[in-house]
């Protein structure tokens, strides 16, 4: 590897704070030879603390069957045990919920289109298992069967499940796919404790106020690690009503041994169609992870809705409104599940249709007002299939060591001409590393030409403050990997307020709250950087937002998008030890065609720049683990690296060779310590 691209990998790699952030570098499973046909492997995936024992289901196997695939983790390498099978092999999708304990010794599946026959017949009542491991084989065996305790047609008993931490609680949702307005409100979800030797009988979550008739009572479930409190939504909320309502999330707290409701949630969006707030559930500790995957506010640097809504419990209950709203990255899916374990934290896709992606967030430490931060994106390596996502991302599980994870992928089909979705189970080798620099005001800029119908160009010269985040993907096992560069999301806004125009007939136009987006489409590939750190970004979507205002008229929202009509260039430099990483864009072209309510009048827009931003510099001398403590294992790091004739431990001029120059540049950086 030459030195340039050896430093420009050193500095992502401490510039993050953390240890590089790999995935599990294993093999990825074949798929049983007998009719996978629409399997959808990797539709539900669970994985123990230990990251040694993993469950991912295909309930479409065998014609809706169901099939869940155990793994075991021996010696850094994922090895496939038996695979179990339905009961009554009738279409039952066994394998539709999976949850596990931390140990990874009790896991309950379920099997919601399973037939009750006794005592009457109901197709699609459901059915819930708990299997148990032997720790010494490595088999798992069933040892209880739950149906609903008032079983009924397409009552779907099994419908989500989950269990805590200790793996002596379980939560079964019953959510009707045919709606409780054709029944007795058969939609529900039930809790069961095992006492050390054997599970108690199902205890009803009764839902106070009831939800509606179609809401889905029991369509997601989640517990909190310690068992104390089961959250329980009904995300399916009247569609166009007037006015709007919301999803509901029920809380409940175990007192004394009594499920008591001390919570029901609610957000409500003015103006929206769709409200399914609550399909997605997680708990981080006793807060509480919800979102509305239908929800489309914008965050604050315009990112993209749906937020994730972060509740914190004080005084034995949640607030009505959230502590936090946590916006995703611009090519981020909606969230449809949260995998919590310490302090990382997996946001899987929602609807296996559409998911296309894996994100992962770290704990903010360093910010109070913030939970979590943006850490890596995981991405199919597999085309889409007939432009859709292949669902990567719908399921996904990980140890207490974020490294080891399984993502799930049961859209895949073997070729983008097959819709056979047999699925995938990934153990990922490559990820994304997030590096968000910061615009310098002073070398960034746009010149901004209007051209108006028969008038004169106007030209308006525009400072841009603002940020921009780039990805940098890594192997897992530290072979080479040429240097590429993703764009994940790119916000300018201006240092000017505001900026006043000739507008046709002499009226003039105020435009303000300018705001450019910069988006790569998730289709595209990352960039090469060459030797000399240069690189060209194209494929990308640009987007204008801004208010405007014509004449003495109110002002409106503005929007305008387009694709990117030229390559942009760019060059990453710098980045030696203790020096910033710095980007330069030196050749920003946008155009548009933007509507301002002129009609014939309106003007053609084209814009030209240049955008200079770095990396600040953190802790260039912290090398080794423990992150964020120096001591005499970084100062063991460095010298292995000096003895190798690493480029990574060249850090002073002149480049090139290793010498007194650069121990004695360490040295300084380790005196000065860690901010």
């Amino acid at each position: 590897m030459n030195t340039c691209c050896a430093a420009l990998g050193l500095v992502l790699a401490l510039g993050a704070g953390a240890s590089p952030l790999h995935g599990q570098c294993a093999d990825i499973p074949d798929n049983p030879v007998n009719d996978t046909e629409c399997a959808r492997f990797g539709y539900a995936s669970v994985m123990n603390t230990d990251g040694t024992v993993a469950l991912v289901s295909g309930p479409g196997f065998d014609l809706g069957d169901g099939l869940v695939r155990s793994f075991e983790r021996v010696g850094g390498t994922w090895q496939e045990g038996l695979a179990y099978g339905a009961r009554q092999q009738t279409g039952e999708q066994f394998g539709w919920a999976i949850a596990m304990d931390d140990a990874g010794t009790r896991a309950i599946i379920t099997a919601p289109r399973e037939t009750v026959i006794l005592p009457g017949f109901f197709l699609a009542a459901g059915a819930a298992y708990v299997f148990e491991r032997d720790t010494g084989t490595g088999e798992w065996s069933q040892t209880q069967m739950w149906n609903a305790p008032e079983p009924g047609f397409e009552n779907n008993f099994g419908s989500s499940c989950a269990i805590n931490a200790a793996g002596d609680i379980a939560v079964i949702g019953q959510s009707n796919v045919i709606g409780t307005i054709f029944q007795d409100r058969v939609d529900g979800a039930f809790v069961s404790t095992h006492d050390g030797s054997a599970w108690g009988p199902l205890i009803e979550l009764v839902p106070s106020p009831p939800p509606g008739d179609t809401s889905n009572f029991g369509e997601s479930v989640a517990i909190s690690p310690d068992g104390m409190l089961i959250a329980v939504a009904a995300p399916q909320s009247p569609a166009f009503a007037d006015p709007p309502e919301s999803g509901l999330v029920y809380v409940f707290e175990n007192q004394g041994g009594t499920w008591v409701q001390t919570d029901m949630l609610s957000r409500v969006i003015p103006g929206a169609s769709f409200n399914s707030f609550g399909t997605a559930l997680g708990f981080d500790g006793d807060t509480l992870l919800v979102c509305n995957p239908s929800e489309d506010t914008k965050g604050p640097n315009f990112e993209p809705g749906p937020p994730i809504c972060i509740y914190e419990r004080s005084g034995n209950a949640y607030p009505a409104e959230p502590d936090e709203l946590m916006f995703q990255t611009a090519a981020a899916p909606a969230p449809g599940g949260f995998v919590v374990r310490n302090d990382t934290l997996l946001v899987t896709g929602w609807q296996f249709a559409f998911s296309g992606g894996l994100m992962q967030y770290i704990r903010d430490a360093a910010n109070p007002d913030r939970t979590w931060k943006f850490a890596s994106s995981f991405k199919s390596e597999n085309r889409d299939k007939y432009g859709s996502p292949t669902g990567y991302g719908f399921s996904a599980a990980m140890a207490d060591d974020p490294n080891v994870l399984l993502v799930g992928e049961p859209r895949w089909s073997p070729s983008d001409f097959s819709v056979n979705e047999p699925g995938l189970i990934n153990f990922p080798d490559r990820v994304f590393r997030e590096t968000g620099f910061e615009i310098s005001p002073d070398n960034s800029f746009l010149t901004v030409m209007f051209d108006f119908p028969g008038l004169e160009t106007q030209f308006l010269f525009v400072r841009l403050l603002g940020l921009f985040d780039f990805s940098f993907p890594e192997n897992c096992d530290g072979a080479p990997l040429p240097v590429q560069a993703v764009i994940d999301h790119f916000t300018l806004t201006t240092v000017e307020d505001e900026f006043v125009l000739d507008g046709p007939l002499g009226t003039p136009i105020t435009l303000s709250e300018v705001v450019i987006g910069l988006t790569m489409d998730g289709a595209s590939d990352p960039s090469p950087v060459d030797s000399s750190g240069f690189t060209s970004f194209e494929g990308m979507t640009v987007k204008v937002d801004a208010m405007v205002k014509v004449g003495l008229l109110p002002a409106f929202p503005f929007s305008a998008e387009g694709g990117q009509t030229s390559p942009m260039p760019a060059l990453f430099f710098g980045g030696r030890f203790g020096e910033p990483l710095r980007l330069s864009i030196p050749d920003l072209n946008l155009d548009f065609s933007p509507d301002l309510g002129l009609g014939a009048l309106n003007p053609t827009v084209t814009a030209q720049g240049d955008i200079d931003g770095s990396v600040p510099s953190q802790c260039p001398a912290d090398l080794a683990e423990p992150f964020g403590v120096l001591n005499f294992f970084d100062l063991v790091e460095y010298i292995a690296l000096y003895n190798a004739q690493d480029p990574g431990a060249d850090l002073a001029a002149p480049f090139g060779s290793l010498n007194f120059f650069d121990v004695f540049a360490y040295i300084t950086a380790f005196n000065a310590g860690c901010p």
